[in-house]
């Protein structure tokens, strides 16, 4: 009795039902018990000796010990069956206790292995009589297991139609969804719920429930019946978004969106965000290890459905619920528009060469101002302006007094920062005050193009199409018109056009709005920030708010070059990082050796001073002068330029260590710079590299290795190549995005 009370209270799992568990585990315990104090007193020693090796805590390695000695004690005397019993007892509450011994299942191998011997031996001694007891319960849990598995085949047998249909139905509504078809959704979904749901039924009837009281058989049973309930669940959350959500009356269409439909659609999409979220729990739980592979695929398949569809699902319930007041629906509200210029990099990504005013009320949006930044630059009170923050951003930037220079306030890699610096100076320079601020470069206008059409701007030689704007911006425009007036006047008018029909006319669905803008947004060439605390989380959710990375306790680099020339250069200029570590997992402790060479491919004469001069700076033509920075979390140990040793300033900007210095590149030549690194990182077996690009006109060549300290080897990577049978991790890519590479270590055996 007490080996039974014993046994259900261990953790053992064979059917997943609790209930079932327990009586089960309390009849195993019994069983075997009941078979030790009968069976030779050889098995004993299997039993307990078994258990005492494979004991995980130290309780049940004493337990085990004691169930050993009673075994030596029982051989030192006369057979005595209470002895038996006390043996087979506490082994097998040993036994039911052990952890997983290597894959899943191996601890209940191990478990049959150590018991079967006593169970064997035990039942060759009992008397024929009960033998036959023995016989007819071995027949009648013969005969449940049968009738379990019968059930459970017929279940599933009438029941696959209707998951099949079921499921193919919500991938097509999901797909009609996005494309914008709220009618086809919303039957899709219907039908796709109707399935489902009748094959739930079908699985959780009362004539299957004998499945669930055979060991695994009963996980199938249950990770079915939850799978196909939950994705009745779904489809049905989903299907009522689109009944009341119906994109074609609330999509932005001819300058205009109706904010009385769009906040109506807040309820059903969080109420819809909510089931899914316990849908994904659940089906986590459901998936159990016991799975075989067809159903395991299928149930996992649908929990990633669930799990990727819950995110768009969450991002589309706070859109709903912050859209209203971003477009005015709460007040109007004002929004500036920068219009940046990589071939003069910035470390945004370029200076900013012209501006806009965005205007909404009440879902209706237009552009009311905008010209070229010098104007901004030479309004009225340029000495009296002031900036007052952050501290960061002045302490880096300040000597270079972008309160006077509004052109060059992109000096910082990071949105937010821009962003409150420009919200501060604007008003100063004759702006009023603004709720948030975008910023679009060439490459963000081509992916706008994509959403507008081409557009037709006097003075250019043909029209600008999502496939030529950036190459005309970045560095025809400047051969074709210098540095004179209409070429001043001819990119704001192309950001103004741009902008202008956007606002004015009609978006698509959200997948055709997610491949038109993706790219740009990933490779922040497009960014938007706002500074309400919920409607910037929204931006950030929305992955559009040009955050600059983190290093975050792991490993990190950036590399960010500023132009002094005031030039449009920076379209020739190359650049290679070579990056190689050595880390301990251990102590934590990281060196690494950082080789940048930045190439000027520029001619030294043949293009317009716009291009190659440098503003009577007194530099030869072609000459690519810069400020160069190094962002890192580490400490740098020594500098070399070209071979020599160099001193770089340093200081610290958005959690990195940053090390600058002024550099003069020839027309047509380069130079290196060498960075010897020494820093620490997190301790553990995981690797992690950040690499942060900057929007430049031509990608960086980023290679990129780490080697574990010795007696360390590269078990797994995660964007990372092994190298060396494992000695090493490597890559070599051309970072357009935010890049974090991993690798797991292990320790060598």
């Amino acid at each position: 009795m007490l080996a039974a009370i014993g046994g259900g209270f261990s953790e053992a799992a064979p059917t997943g039902t609790r209930a079932v568990d327990v009586l089960l585990a309390a009849g195993f315990a019994a069983v075997v018990t009941f078979a030790a104090a009968r069976a030779r007193r050889w098995t004993w020693f299997v039993v307990a000796g078994l258990a005492a090796i494979a004991a995980g805590t130290a309780v049940t390695t004493a337990v085990a010990a004691i169930a050993l000695a009673a075994s030596v004690a029982g051989a030192l005397m006369s057979r005595r069956r209470a002895i038996g019993a006390v043996v087979g007892a506490l082994a097998v509450q040993v036994l039911l206790r052990l952890p997983d011994l290597g894959f899943h299942g191996s601890s209940s191998l191990y478990t049959a292995v150590a018991v079967a011997p006593v169970l064997v031996s035990g039942y060759l001694l009992l008397p024929r009589r009960r033998r036959r007891l023995v016989h007819r319960c071995a027949l009648a849990g013969a005969a449940v297991c049968g009738v379990g598995l019968a059930v459970f085949g017929a279940s599933v047998a009438l029941a696959w139609s209707g998951v099949h249909d079921g499921v193919q139905h919500a991938r097509e509504g999901l797909d009609a969804a996005s494309d914008g078809d709220q009618e086809a959704a919303a039957a899709l979904f219907e039908s796709a719920t109707r399935s489902l749901a009748s094959s739930h039924r079908v699985l959780g009837a009362w004539w299957a429930r004998p499945a669930r009281v055979v060991p695994v058989l009963a996980q199938h049973a249950e990770a079915l019946e939850v799978a196909t309930g939950q994705a009745a669940e779904v489809a049905g959350a989903a299907g009522d978004v689109a009944v009341s959500a119906d994109l074609e009356k609330i999509r932005y269409t001819s300058g205009r969106i109706d904010l009385g439909r769009l906040a109506a659609t807040r309820e059903p999409l969080e109420h819809a965000a909510s089931v899914m979220a316990v849908a994904s729990g659940r089906l986590d739980r459901a998936a159990s290890p016991w799975l075989v592979g067809p159903i395991r695929d299928r149930v996992d398949g649908l929990a990633a459905d669930v799990a990727g569809t819950l995110g768009d699902v969450e991002l589309a319930a706070e859109a709903a619920a912050v859209a209203p007041g971003l477009l005015g629906g709460e007040g109007t509200r004002h929004y500036l528009v920068l219009f940046t210029q990589p071939a003069e990099a910035r470390g945004l990504g370029g200076f900013i060469g012209s501006w806009a005013e965005l205007r909404a009320t009440d879902g209706d949006l237009d552009l009311t101002e905008s010209g070229p930044i010098n104007e901004l630059l030479t309004a009225p009170g340029r000495e009296q302006r002031r900036l007052t923050g952050p501290p960061e951003y002045l302490a880096r930037y300040g000597r270079f007094r972008p309160w006077e220079y509004l052109q060059d306030t992109s000096f910082a890699p990071d949105m937010p920062t821009v962003a409150s610096v420009m919200a501060e100076l604007y008003p100063q320079a004759g702006g009023r005050p603004v709720d948030g601020v975008i910023v679009a470069d060439p490459y963000g206008l081509a992916a706008l193009l994509k959403l507008t059409g081409p557009i037709r701007v006097e003075g250019a030689p043909e029209r600008l199409t999502a496939e030529n704007v950036a190459q005309f911006l970045v560095r025809d425009q400047y051969i074709q018109f210098g540095a004179s007036r209409e070429r001043r006047d001819f990119l704001e008018q192309v950001g103004r056009e741009t902008f202008d029909q956007l606002v004015n006319g009609t978006l698509p669905g959200p997948r055709k709005l997610g491949a038109a803008l993706g790219p740009a947004v990933a490779e922040r060439r497009l960014m938007v920030f706002a500074f309400d605390p919920a409607e910037e989380r929204f931006f950030e959710h929305l992955g559009v708010a040009g955050r600059a990375p983190r290093p975050e306790g792991g490993d990190g680099l950036m590399v960010v070059t500023q132009n002094k020339g005031n030039n449009k250069i920076d379209s020739f200029l190359e650049r290679t990082v070579d990056y190689r570590a050595s880390y301990d997992p251990h102590t934590g402790v990281l060196k690494a050796t950082a080789t940048v060479t930045l190439r000027n491919g520029a001619p030294s004469s043949g293009l317009p001073d716009a291009i190659i001069g440098n503003n009577d700076q007194g530099y030869p033509l072609g000459t690519n002068v810069l400020y160069f920075s190094f962002y890192t979390p580490h400490h740098l140990r020594e500098a070399r330029l070209d071979g020599e040793r160099i001193g770089l300033e340093f200081q610290r900007e958005l959690g990195w260590a940053v090390y600058s210095r002024f550099l003069e590149i020839p027309p047509g030549g380069s130079v290196q710079i060498e960075l010897d690194l020494e820093g620490s990182l997190d301790t553990g077996a995981e690797y992690r590299l950040v690499v942060g690009p900057q929007p430049v006109v031509n990608p960086d060549d980023v290679i990129a290795t780490v080697q574990p300290a010795k007696g360390w080897l590269v078990e797994s990577a995660r964007g990372f190549g092994i190298t060396s049978g494992g000695r090493s991790a490597a890559i070599r890519i051309e970072p357009r995005q935010i890049t974090v590479l991993e690798a797991d270590l292990s320790r060598l055996p």
